[in-house]
């Protein structure tokens, strides 16, 4: 599923980490993805 707050957490995570630059697009959703899944167990 990607919607737009995964895509702001790609891009919020290639400006502040410099390691994100390295990573290609499927890498970068993959990693965006385990996060929002991460902060909506938690929330919910």
């Amino acid at each position: 599923m990607i919607n737009i707050l995964s895509i702001n957490i790609v891009q919020f995570a290639a400006i502040q980490f410099n390691f994100v630059d390295t990573l290609n697009s499927t890498a970068r959703q993959a990693s965006a993805e385990r996060a929002w899944s991460a902060i909506a167990r938690w929330l919910f």
